[in-house]
């Protein structure tokens, strides 16, 4: 849950179409892509 004032980070549509191609070529995984793009894994997942 987010904290009361807690600002959210905003991504690039462009990103996230970028992160969602890598992950559904099936060549790597989430772990490797939140790492790659300094996004946590939940965000990914979501």
């Amino acid at each position: 849950m987010a904290s009361k004032g807690q600002k959210f980070k905003k991504y690039k549509p462009e990103l996230k179409v970028q992160i969602l191609r890598e992950y559904h070529k099936g060549e790597t995984s989430i772990s490797i892509l939140s790492k790659k793009y300094k996004i946590s894994e939940n965000t990914i997942e979501t």
